[in-house]
């Protein structure tokens, strides 16, 4: 062994004994920053190709959202310009005082119940006077509410109107509405026809797995920093951290690696909804 040397020794054999211990040292050294570099390199090489699945599979949510959006907004344009309904809901929203509504008002309710068959986007559909009360609605517990207060009722006079998610305590749930004005022959606003979502099939979408990247979970959280889907990571009711910090104060996309509310590390990549005022999260363990 280099360590050792007998006595009598010649000094030079000393010499050449310890320059080898330390060139043995050296290259133990060498090999140690070369196996840390290599880690450090395969944790890189990890985390891009995490990043890019995340971005590849937040981008197909996202335009499935949009698509989403874009379907529940036709169902309402569509039922509102619907020649079987419209005359219907005109004649019962101009109605004489002391005219019989029944008659108007039955069809205008089946004709509901034939969108809301059709459409797997909405739970319930109701017609608003001019002054926000339900003339007619899916619901007939809900028939007489006065909305006129809701965003969905005023901004929905004015045009097509996709109010964001919201906590509506009518039904006991944060919810998305779309609106729309209902106007006479003469293009005045005698009403306002809405749709409220079905927030189950809305969950369901959000929240189902890429297949081609199932290990990623999806969440969406609205600007209050309330959860509005559920997800497989099980993220609380409020879900208020770096990522969504991040994502809502700049109102754009991004990628953060942080420890999320179990103090997990994970990836995630972060995508901002505008049409509905939301943050679409996608979030991986982060491989150590």
């Amino acid at each position: 062994a280099d360590d050792y040397v007998g006595k009598p020794f010649d000094p030079r054999e000393l010499v050449a004994r310890i320059n080898a211990v330390f060139r043995r040292q050296d290259q133990d050294r060498q090999e140690a920053e070369r196996e840390t570099t290599r880690h450090i390199e395969r944790i890189q090489s990890d985390r891009a190709y995490a990043e890019n699945n995340l971005s590849i599979s937040i981008n197909k949510k996202d335009a499935s959202i949009e698509n989403w959006m874009d379907g529940i907004q036709g169902d309402i344009v569509l039922a509102a310009r619907d020649v079987q309904i419209l005359g219907y809901m005109r004649d019962l929203l101009t109605l004489a005082p002391g005219e019989n509504p029944d008659i108007l008002h039955s069809r205008i309710v089946e004709r509901f119940y034939v969108i809301l068959y059709q459409s797997n986007r909405l739970q319930e559909i109701f017609l608003m006077n001019a002054d926000g009360i339900v003339v007619a609605d899916t619901l007939s517990i809900n028939e007489g509410e006065n909305y006129q207060y809701q965003e969905f009722f005023w901004q929905g006079r004015n045009g097509l109107f996709l109010n964001p998610p919201f906590y509506f305590g009518v039904v006991d749930e944060i919810t998305i509405v779309v609106s729309y004005p209902i106007t006479n022959p003469n293009g005045d606003t005698v009403g306002v026809l809405a749709g409220r979502a079905n927030m189950s099939r809305f969950n369901t979408l959000v929240s189902t797995p890429d297949p081609d990247n199932p290990q990623i979970a999806f969440y969406l959280v609205d600007s209050n920093y309330d959860l509005l889907t559920s997800s497989a990571i099980g993220a609380p009711p409020r879900v208020d951290n770096e990522a969504t910090r991040q994502a809502i104060t700049s109102r754009s996309g991004g990628v953060i690696v942080y420890n999320n509310y179990r103090g997990e590390p994970v990836i995630s990549v972060y995508q901002w909804i505008p049409g509905i005022r939301s943050v679409l999260m996608a979030e991986i363990p982060q491989q150590v």
